[in-house]
């Protein structure tokens, strides 16, 4: 593209040369016709006459070898404008049509095909800022400098829409992954439950620089299911949570292997973590349902709920061991 720049400005250059050339050409022509108005000669007037027709032949040539080539330059170049402006305007298309929650168990080509976008937006702008730099004619004129600055500011658009939807689709799957992880080691045996206000408690524990709400959490629930990653069915349960009910899952994606007996082995078993709460374990207890916590674990709970996890009742802390 720099070299079509290069040589337009060496071509326009030729079209300016050629038209002084021209019109050199044609002052001399008329002139020689006027003088020969006079001539009473007839080899006068056809030295005349065939000096004219020379002039003629002349201009043809300076015009075909010096201005021409300038013509189907420029006309090539703004073609080119258009056609830029056309591949920036299809890209931004293509970066729209992508769903961010339906690229998630695609997500490296995704990202591989934005970062191409990227590319290729970046390699546009920076020509076209070159370009607008150029000072010479024929890049110089209002019309061109004004089409070149709306392509840039156009890319400029692209690229910051490439950045957002980049950003959302990393998060969305980091999400899917906190949640997937959660539900393989963190399910609820026997009945293969886990309740949304323990993985929306998850999610945030480990995603800190942006808002998450229900609302999203259960759209990414329930694109797990509809791409069958795992089967279950999202449920209310008799207190009005919405709850993961898992009925079995592919090959491969296994819930958590504890033993089914491992909560019929102990009195008390920490709700949060899944697991047995040992007689030399710190645990609390929550004073309404009684069902019992490991201490540190209810307190990173409450730094994102103020409620209990089981009756769902307001908790403050306490201190009192169970």
């Amino acid at each position: 593209m720099a070299t079509n720049v290069v040589k337009l400005s060496r071509l326009s250059r030729n079209k300016t040369t050629g038209n002084f050339i021209i019109l050199i050409v044609i002052f001399i022509g008329v002139t020689s016709v006027l003088s020969a108005i006079g001539l009473s000669s007839n080899l006068e007037k056809l030295t005349v006459i065939t000096g004219f027709l020379l002039s003629i032949l002349f201009s043809y040539i300076v015009n075909k070898k010096l201005r021409q080539p300038f013509f189907i330059e420029i006309s090539r170049y703004l073609d080119d404008l258009v056609t830029r402006r056309f591949d920036v305007k299809q890209i931004i298309a293509q970066i729209e049509l992508i769903e961010p929650l339906q690229t998630l168990n695609n997500t490296k080509t995704i990202l591989k095909q934005l970062d191409e976008f990227y590319i290729e937006m970046e390699e546009i702008l920076n020509v076209t800022s070159n370009e607008i730099s150029v000072g010479s004619p024929p890049i110089s004129t209002s019309h061109i400098q004004r089409e070149l600055r709306d392509i840039v500011k156009l890319v400029g658009q692209s690229l910051n829409e490439i950045k957002k939807k980049r950003e959302n689709i990393v998060f969305l799957s980091n999400m899917r992954q906190i949640i997937l992880d959660t539900i393989n080691t963190q399910m609820s045996r026997p009945r293969n439950e886990i309740e949304s206000d323990y993985l929306m408690f998850k999610v945030k524990k480990h995603v800190h620089d942006r808002i998450v709400d229900y609302h999203l959490l259960q759209r990414i629930l329930e694109h797990i299911l509809f791409q069958e990653e795992i089967i279950g069915r999202l449920e209310l349960n008799r207190v009005g949570e919405l709850i993961l009910a898992v009925d079995d899952c592919h090959e491969g994606e296994t819930i958590s292997d504890i033993p089914l007996d491992v909560f019929k082995q102990s009195e008390k078993y920490c709700v949060i973590c899944r697991y047995p709460i040992e007689s030399d374990d710190d645990s609390v207890a929550c004073p309404i349902c009684q069902h019992t916590f490991h201490r540190n674990h209810l307190l990173e709970w409450l730094k994102v709920f103020n409620q209990c996890p089981m009756c769902h009742e307001r908790l403050t802390l306490f201190s009192n061991p169970s």
